[in-house]
């Protein structure tokens, strides 16, 4: 390869300086010789002006041409020029003798300067075969009458331009021999300085070239998704020395965790690299190159940078395979578990089913190859109103996930339903690829969801006829019911159900004043002590106070939360029909009492003493008034509790139970 080329010739110096340099010294050579001309032999003074005019010429015709950068043809034509105006005059002056043939030899060493040995050639043989000519010419007569006739003054001032040429000549071309000795001695400089580089450079990329193929053999096997992590280090570890300066005095150990493996020539040493990684699930990686023997100092011992950056390299591969390959064995074990426990489908942005694992096949009892190809439609059923499909639509047009119950047909027509979760998958633009589906069986869950509704009705339709509260409900450490089920029954001013286990503050708010307090108290010590609740209590609705009778039994979950199960009734008939026997009672033991009491205290006045006929007289006047005043409150009292029982919701017919006192009436 050849990085430098040194050319002998003056091409250092600008062509054009040179063209240049040369037509300033003949202008000068020329205006000196015309100078002494004219004052030696003021006689040829018309042959004098024609040189001087004839060198301007030729100077203002060269100047243009270097302006036009014709350098190449000015360098040609300007010592050819000098040649014709000193070589025609020799002619016109009638011998080969006359003034002008000895500058030809200050022609061809111009020629030489500019066009190197080819112009000095060319000019040379050209004036050789000019002035054979010329003698040719003068032997036989055909020369003009000599017209200059040389003396010692002027055979002096005809040397004098070869002698100022050569004299400049010799000092520029000395100077420029010096300057490109020099420039040449700096080039061979520079050019070992560069081979030496190159050398050196060469060497490096020799070694990279081996680093670059140890790490595509290493990129290779790593490559092996099936390889075990014992025979993979065991490769690499063969593989690596390949990369370091010194592969045969090279060995190398890999560790990961408790498992080692080590290269042929491994041994421990004191010229050692190491790098230490750790994985993400905390495996450690430890690699370690060696050199066997003492070998030449390099950036890190015998070691060199590049290959520190090297091994740090392969272990960052062999960390990402690992991790690669625990990240794969998650996934394939998250996979298995996945396709154990659901149904799995992919399908493409057009809703294209592209994938269905053996559980979505057994779900839907179609083959892979039946579902491929054909639209999600195929499985979907007709349960299902549009906003519902308008939702979830909604949903994967903007890129987010849907869950939902969804009921679907199987190959059979059978209605099977799944809840369902849908991934959209979307490209680095944001559109959507494809979609996951995960799908669980919840058949058997609807089955009893189904049951458990229907019991839940027939028992709404027994405890809506039931006369009062039926109740589920936990009771928190102050004492608060909270409501988690309740029925109303066909009780009139009960609270309604619904209301209750919204709004729990519903139950403090209707109770009582008097009876809050109580009420809390017993249902945090049935609640410390788990003994059934049996209480009375008032509420009060609409500002009319209605009694309540509560009883409740409590059982712990599976939880081990302790519900409350129990039912309250309206007990205000039932209070105000006692109130109503205690009022009975307190007629008869106060307000009956005071006639029967002058009854028995007139009878004995009869007994004990002789009455005369005018005292029984007045006697039974006043047991007459006494007896009627009995009778009066007695048809008082019927009266009243007629109408008291005629007013209670209880329509019962008690008749038969009641004793009627026949043993007191005999005749």
């Amino acid at each position: 390869m050849r990085l430098f080329s040194f050319n002998h010739t003056y091409e250092s110096f600008d062509q054009k300086q040179l063209v240049r340099l040369v037509m300033l010294y003949w202008f000068l050579i020329i205006t000196t010789v015309v100078s002494l001309g004219f004052i030696f032999l003021p006689t040829n003074w018309e042959r004098w002006l024609n040189f001087l005019l004839l060198n301007v010429a030729m100077n203002l015709v060269h100047l243009l041409l270097l302006r036009f950068n014709k350098t190449n043809f000015a360098s040609w034509s300007l010592p050819i020029s000098i040649w014709v105006m000193i070589t025609v005059p020799c002619y016109t002056s009638g011998g080969i003798l006359a003034p002008g043939i000895l500058t030809q030899l200050s022609i061809v060493l111009i020629a030489s300067l500019l066009k190197g040995w080819r112009g000095g050639l060319a000019i040379g043989l050209l004036s050789m075969v000019t002035d054979l000519f010329f003698v040719y010419m003068d032997m036989h007569g055909y020369l003009p009458v000599t017209s200059v006739v040389h003396t010692p003054l002027t055979r002096w001032i005809a040397a004098f331009i070869p002698y100022c040429t050569v004299i400049a000549l010799q000092y520029h071309t000395t100077e420029i021999m010096r300057t490109n000795m020099v420039s040449l001695k700096n080039e061979l400089n520079k050019r070992q300085a560069v081979e030496s580089t190159l050398a050196k450079t060469i060497v490096n990329l020799q070694e990279r070239v081996k680093e670059f193929k140890t790490l595509y053999t290493i990129s290779h096997l790593l490559e092996n998704e099936d390889a075990t992590v014992h025979d993979l280090c065991r490769h690499i570890a063969d593989a690596i020395p390949l990369g370091w300066q010194y592969p045969k005095d090279c060995g190398v150990k890999i560790t990961i965790d408790d498992m080692a493996c080590t290269s042929i020539n491994y041994r421990p040493s004191v010229y050692c690299q190491s790098v230490h990684l750790k994985t993400k699930s905390g495996k450690d990686i430890h690699l370690e190159v060696v050199y066997t023997r003492v070998l030449p100092i390099a950036d890190e011992g015998p070691f060199l940078k590049e290959e520190r950056n090297l091994l740090t390299h392969i272990a960052e591969m062999l960390k990402t395979y690992i991790e690669s390959k625990e990240s794969r064995k998650a996934l394939k074990d998250y996979q298995h578990a996945l396709d154990l426990s659901s149904a799995v489908s992919i399908s493409d942005k057009d809703g294209i089913i592209r994938f269905a694992n053996e559980k979505f096949c057994q779900l839907t009892n179609y083959t892979l190859e039946e579902l491929q190809g054909q639209f999600f439609g195929k499985i979907m059923s007709e349960m299902h109103t549009m906003d519902c499909y308008s939702q979830l639509n909604e949903a994967l047009g903007m890129g987010q996930p849907f869950r939902g119950e969804f009921c679907n047909v199987t190959k059979e027509g059978k209605l099977q339903w799944v809840d369902s979760s849908i991934v959209p998958f979307l490209d680095e633009n944001g559109k959507i690829t494809q979609y996951l589906s995960i799908n669980y069986d919840i058949t058997e869950r609807k089955l009893v969801q189904e049951k458990i509704q229907k019991s839940e009705q027939l028992l709404s339709k027994l405890t809506s006829q039931v006369p009062g509260n039926t109740y589920m409900f936990e009771i928190d450490a102050s004492g608060h019911p909270c409501i988690l089920f309740a029925n109303k029954g066909s009780d009139l001013y009960s609270s309604p159900s619904q209301n209750l286990m919204e709004s729990p503050d519903e139950i403090n708010a209707i109770l009582h004043n008097e009876d809050r307090e109580n009420f809390l108290q017993a249902m945090q010590a049935a609640n410390a002590s788990l003994t059934p609740i049996s209480l009375q209590y008032r509420k009060v609705i609409n500002g009319e106070v209605k009694w309540r009778w509560m009883q409740a039994k409590a059982e712990k979950n599976d939880e081990g939360k302790v519900i409350w199960y129990g039912a309250t009734s309206d007990i205000t008939p039932l209070v105000n029909y006692i109130a109503d026997i205690e009022q009975m009672l307190f007629d008869i033991s106060h307000v009956l009492r005071r006639p029967i009491t002058s009854l028995i205290g007139l009878t004995s006045i009869a007994t004990k003493e002789e009455m005369t006929s005018e005292k029984w007289q007045q006697l039974c006047g006043k047991v007459k008034q006494a007896a009627g005043e009995m009778d009066t409150f007695v048809n008082e009292l019927n009266t009243i509790y007629s109408t008291k029982k005629m007013q209670t919701p209880f329509k019962l017919n008690i008749q038969l139970p009641i004793d009627k006192r026949s043993s007191l009436f005999r005749e």
